[in-house]
This record gives structure tokens, sequence and C-alpha cells, in this order.
């Protein structure tokens, strides 16, 4: 393991096998197995190393392998084996799904409905990891770019899959057999139409021949017999759990046997779904099996062929969310995880660089408040002085961005953006910041009322309360600000006057 895995992947397969020989031996079915890993366990603070933030941002693909990609997808690829996978890869660049999420989305995967007055589109898929290991339905909601790349990848894997999806109904009707389009069972095949049948030019030794006065022939009984020792022993691709099954005819990515393989021609009576090695020896090679990148000849900067793993997109697309500010929560909840703190593995963006992102705001007009209206007031030579000077600090927060620098200050308002704090930038037109803001005013509304109801609660509550909603029907105004673009960091209380 420790020759071919890191030595986490290692500690982890190592951890499973110990539980699962502990399963055995509780159930009298082993001996007990007494055994400590060798692996040491990769402790969570390694991120915090300048040597695992380098680690965890070598996870992130390559702008050349990102470019060539695209480029494979637009115009270079134009088998039907390049083209599912490609699109299949499309359809995971925009969704951030794990890899497995892919693989086993149902062929009725599109959602399409109108939420507020817009339409909205997302793909359905079922959830790999869960509360209690249930296998259940979720959506990924995706934006409008997202929705415009994904629906032709999806009609494009949906028409390349159609014949395999027709054939297993096929199969899964008759699961003991294999039946052969226009032969009954007991019909005489020729050589000729049995090499059509099973997909190969020189028949196996295992489908017997034999002869009589009208020549040599196979039986359809004993080809179809031979057809069944090949099928895949399992029709379907996941198991519910509530005793139902997801069928090869119900899952998008679907194809005959041996369709990717670079030797044999594809099995027209036998299909399988697509695997993860399908995926990595398409992105990544294998043996003999080159890459898409060296098969088209695209490489890095530096000379050698791009190379990336299926997970690096969603890597990839947690830092774009992170870079464009959302939230922690929501990108936990958006990219279908149970725990935030799991979040915080794809978050490969440093402090300097959010500095940057909050920098280049300023600078390009996007971020308005007292700041940068100093910034566009001081001679172009002393305004990146200005800058480097006042904004040390950059988080993210649930209503948005906040400037305080609390290594020099602690917070005056206690992590309560919305009752003044004049550090705290809200995105005009943000829906998930709308969302949140609501919420919050709704919950304080139902308190200021209890308060109020009560004779034995302090004032002081009550004015909390009230001076809470002020603020945040403040921060929801940003939203109807005609002088500010949609996208704009515009901060409610840029005087700082309400405490």
């Amino acid at each position: 393991m420790r020759t071919h895995w890191s030595e986490s992947t290692s500690y982890k397969r190592v951890v499973n096998i110990i539980a699962f020989a502990e399963f055995l031996a509780a159930r009298g079915i082993t001996r007990a197995l007494y055994y400590r890993p060798q692996t040491p366990r990769i402790e969570d603070f390694n991120r915090h190393t300048i040597a695992g933030q380098q680690e965890r941002r070598d996870r992130l693909p390559t702008e050349a392998a990102l470019l060539g990609l695209a480029d494979i997808y637009r115009e270079l690829a134009t088998e039907p084996r390049d083209r599912l996978r490609i699109a299949a890869i499309a359809v995971l660049v925009v969704t951030g799904l794990r890899i497995g999420e892919l693989l086993t989305m149902p062929a009725d995967c599109e959602v399409e409905e109108v939420r507020g007055g817009k339409p909205r589109y997302g793909l359905r898929y079922f959830r790999e990891k869960s509360r209690g290991g249930a296998r259940m339905f979720a959506v990924r909601w995706l934006t409008g770019t997202g929705a415009d790349l994904a629906r032709p990848a999806i009609a494009e894997i949906r028409s390349l899959t159609d014949a395999a999806r027709r054939r297993a109904q096929e199969l899964e009707r008759t699961p003991h057999r294999v039946p052969i389009p226009g032969y009954h069972w007991a019909a005489r095949m020729s050589a000729a139409e049995v090499s059509k049948a099973v997909g190969l030019l020189c028949l196996p030794s295992s489908i017997s021949r034999h002869s009589d006065g009208r020549g040599t022939f196979y039986r359809a009984s004993e080809v179809e017999k031979y057809l069944l020792s090949l099928r895949v022993a399992r029709l379907w691709t996941i198991d519910k759990r509530d005793g139902t099954f997801q069928m090869f005819s119900e899952t998008l990515l679907l194809t005959f046997r041996h369709f990717f393989h670079p030797y044999h021609a594809d099995s027209p009576l036998l299909v399988e779904p697509v695997v993860i090695q399908d995926m990595s020896d398409f992105l990544s090679g294998r043996g003999e099996i080159r890459s898409v990148f060296e098969r088209f000849d695209i490489r890095e900067p530096g000379g050698p062929f791009c190379r990336v793993t299926s997970h690096q997109f969603r890597h990839w697309l947690n830092y774009i969310a992170d870079k464009g500010g959302l939230p922690v929560d929501l990108q936990t909840r958006w990219l279908g995880r149970e725990n935030p703190r799991g979040t915080e593995a794809y978050r490969h963006a440093t402090v300097d660089e959010r500095l940057a992102w909050v920098k280049e705001g300023i600078r390009n007009g996007q971020l308005s408040g007292a700041k940068a209206e100093v910034f566009f007031e001081l001679p172009r030579s002393k305004r990146d002085v200005f800058l480097e000077a006042e904004i040390q600090a950059v988080h993210v927060t649930a209503f948005g961005l906040c400037l305080h620098d609390f290594a020099v200050t602690p917070c005056q308002y206690h992590l309560n953006c919305v009752r003044g704090c004049p550090d705290y930038l809200r995105a005009k037109g943000s829906s998930s910041e709308h969302a949140h803001l609501v919420q919050i005013q709704l919950a304080t509304e139902r308190a200021l009322t209890g308060a109020k109801s009560r004779g034995d609660v302090a004032q002081a509550w009550v004015n909390h309360y009230e001076q809470t909603l002020v603020g945040i029907r403040q921060a929801l105004a940003v939203d109807e600000d005609s002088a500010s673009p949609d996208g704009a960091l515009v901060r409610p209380f840029a005087g700082g006057e309400r405490r």
C-alpha cells in the first residue's frame, strides 16, 4: 500500500481492513486479528504548515490542463469513446460531484423548476456520503453558466448511451439469459453470425462447434451460455437500501462491453456501467494506455504532458466558490458534505490571496464604501500604499465579507455584523446573503415579540433586538441601491455611526 498510495490513504485502508476483520471475528467467522497500522495517521494540523498548504494547492488542476480539456471538448475529441468521457468530464467540472456520484447518476437526472419567478436547472444524483449510509437523491443546482454547459453535455451522453440502455432493458427482462436478437434459443448459427454477436473475430473454444449433413454450425443456446458467463453478475448500479435498485436501463453512463477497450471491438449484446478506471485511463493513462493529454499532445509550459485526476475538479470548483466569497456553510451544503470541517480541506486560498481579491475589487470599482471612496480621492501614486496600510485582513461570513483585523483589536460587535459594523461588506444581489439576512430577521422578530410579551425581560434585550432589526433592514436595502451594479460589495454602515 505504501508503495502505491500516500501515507494517509494507506492508513485509512488499513483501518478499514482491521474493522472488517473485527466484524468477522465477532461473528465467529475468523480468528481475531491483532495488528497495529505501521503507517502513521496524518494529523489535520499538517494543513496549517507551509508544506501542508503547498500540498493542498497541488491538488488543483493546472491552467494548461483545464484549457486543454476545454479544447478537447470543443473540437479535438471526435470518436464516440472520447466524446462520452469528455462530456462526463464537462459535467464533473460544473457540478463538483464526486466521481462515484457522477457515474451512478440516473438517466433522468435533469431537474428544471421556477422559484421566485426565476427558472433554475439542476442535476439529480445519489449522495455518496450521507449520514446513516442511506442512498438518497440530492439535486445539485447550477448557475446559469453551469447550466448552459451541462445541458448539451448531458444530451450528448444520453445520445451516446441510448442504445446500451435499450439493450439493458432486454437483459433485465430475461436476467437468466442473454437473448440474441433474431435467433430462437434453439436456432443454428454460422461462424460469421456468432462472431458478429459476440464481437470477436476468433471464436473461443468454449463455444462448441457442431457438424451434420448440412455443414458446420453453432447452437444459439450455447452462444447465449457463453455470453451469460461474460455478463456482469448484477444488472443494477445503486442499491437504494430500501428494497429497490437503480437498474442499468435507468443509469446515464452505460456502455456496451469493451466500448473503451483500445483493441477489442464492442460486444453488442452485453452492457456495463462506466467505471472509475475508465475515467482514470482517459485522464491519466495506465501502462500502454495513453492519456488523452498524450494522444492530443497537450503539455504543461515546462514540457511534460498534463495530468489531472477526477477529484481535482471538485477541489477546483470549491476554490472558485471560495474565491468568490461563498461562505463555508454554503460551500458545504452545495457540495453535498455533512460537516463544514470537511470543507476546510478544499479551501486552497491563502490569506494573501484573499487580500489581493479585495484590493483588486477596490481598484476596479466592484467594491464600494468609505475606503474605496478615499482610494479614488488620493493621487494615483499613493493609492496602492493606502490599500497596503488600510486592508490587512479579510474574512468570509454568512452575511458577506469582513475587513476587520482581529490581530489588532477584538471585534467590537461580537461578530454581530448587522448591528452597524463599518468593516462589513454586502454583495448587492447575492441571493445567499439575502436569504441569511431574512432568516435572521424572522428569528429576531420572533425573539422581539417574545421579549415584549414577558414583563420580566430586561429592556436592554428589547433594545438589542430592535437595533438588530434596524441593521438587517439597512443591510437588505443594499439590494435596492440603484447606484451600485449587481455583484458590487457595498458597506451598509460605512460611517460606523450605529453600534
